[in-house]
């Protein structure tokens, strides 16, 4: 029987630094900016589908939709973009630093410039 391959060290720290970067997003996911950001998302979104649904029962299958379609972008992406960009202006090294991130991510091997980094990543 053929033993299963191991993973080598590079792909170990490869996910190793991937579990890093998703706990940065996780993290501004879970912040004030980033709860209001998923609320508006979904407001915004629900609010273009009935308004949609409404312009297309009242016109019909031939109701042009390319202008409400472009307005919904521009509006998800302010009102959306607005309070996740003020979540990642905040100073979230103090955040990580009061919570014990830092300390629990340097325990697990990390140094601080790698925590850093997912920090930067996490916020793309």
């Amino acid at each position: 029987m053929a033993e299963a391959a191991q993973p080598t060290r590079e792909t170990r720290a490869r996910r190793r630094r991937g579990g890093l970067i998703a706990l940065a997003r996780r993290r501004l996911q879970r912040s004030r900016g980033g709860r209001v950001a998923a609320v508006l998302r979904v407001f915004v979104v629900l609010g273009f589908a009935g308004a949609i649904l409404l312009l297309r029962a009242a016109d019909g299958g031939d109701a042009p939709l390319g202008g409400l379609v472009s307005s919904a972008a521009r509006w998800v992406a302010w009102l959306v973009g607005a309070p996740l960009a003020l979540a990642i202006a905040g100073d979230r090294r103090s955040f990580d630093r009061r919570d014990g991130i830092d300390a629990l991510a340097a325990s697990r091997g990390f140094s601080l410039q790698s925590i850093e980094s997912a920090r930067l990543l996490g916020q793309s």
